[in-house]
């Protein structure tokens, strides 16, 4: 039996949503693709397809953060200099 008390609703939503984006994050990029020497190529040297979803990918993960820093951030005790986000902006 666990002693942790139970997440609000919408902090485990975001907790399983970035458990879900980290897994998705790290399978793409065990996919990058390779030179002939197997380097991983320039992101701007990949085929388009591959910038797409490295822009999909990198949308989300802000958007999650974003929704990190308005539903969870304001009821966690955090020194905000140590973030470095005392300018963030919600996009």
């Amino acid at each position: 039996m666990s002693d942790r008390l139970p997440l609000p609703e919408n902090i485990q939503r975001l907790y399983d949503e970035g458990y879900d984006l980290r897994t998705r994050v790290l399978n793409f990029l065990k996919k990058w693709p390779t030179n002939k020497e197997g380097q991983r190529i320039a992101w701007h040297k990949s085929d388009n397809k591959h910038q797409e979803i490295v822009d999909k990918l990198t949308i989300e993960t802000r958007r999650w953060v974003n929704a990190v820093l308005v539903e969870a951030l304001p009821y966690i005790l955090v020194n905000r200099d140590l973030l470095d986000i005392q300018d963030f902006s919600i996009s």
